[in-house]
């Protein structure tokens, strides 16, 4: 791979991780945004809302346990694209919500996707980036998870006194999965730095 192809490469790995990293923990940021907005639409109290959180958290601890040794066995590429499009589908399942039970579903649900976004995206500048550029792809990758909890407070914090919250809800999860479409076309194409 010439040294014009390669840089591109970095910088489409740099861009795919960053984006997923925001994209799989983005909906635990929401949750903590739309607390006073499922106490009013829903009737979940605070106290709830911080049960909810804690099961959302809790369900991703556990999953780490299981998600690591999966992401080693499957084509990185491959499943970045389904990991980002499923955390689309986890995020939208908030917008259906009616009651409690519900949410708790919905919460468990988005709290699969944050354990799988780590492995996958460390995997992913591991094959795909030489040594010289991981330290400048963790970095930003890194960024992914305070930039998910800056824009879901732009999300949610201001737009959703203005524009319905289950409607962002659809339009950003939409966003998601178009995102994780062109995460596997792009990937698909892109060699391995090692076989």
């Amino acid at each position: 791979m010439n040294v014009v192809a390669r840089h591109a490469s970095t910088l489409l790995i740099i861009v795919i991780t960053g984006v997923a990293m925001i994209i799989v923990t983005f909906g635990q940021y929401a949750l903590g945004v739309l607390g006073p907005t499922f106490d009013r639409d829903l009737g979940i109290s605070t106290p709830m809302i911080g049960v909810l959180t804690s099961i959302m958290f809790a369900t991703a601890g556990v999953c780490s346990f299981v998600v690591g040794p999966l992401v080693d066995r499957l084509h990185p590429g491959m499943l970045s694209g389904g990991v980002i499009v499923l955390a689309g589908a986890a995020f939208v399942s908030f917008s259906t919500v009616e009651s409690e039970a519900g949410l708790i579903l919905a919460c468990v649900f988005v709290g699969v996707v944050p354990s799988i976004g780590t492995p996958l995206t460390n995997k992913l500048v591991s094959a795909y980036l030489p040594p010289t550029a991981h330290a400048t792809a963790l970095s930003w990758k890194s960024l992914g998870p305070q930039l998910g909890a800056l824009f879901a407070g732009f999300a949610f914090g201001g737009m959703a006194e203005i524009v319905n919250w289950r409607l962002i809800i659809v339009t950003l999860s939409i966003a998601m999965m178009l995102f994780g479409a062109f995460s596997w076309y792009s990937l698909r194409r892109c060699e391995y730095y090692r076989p």
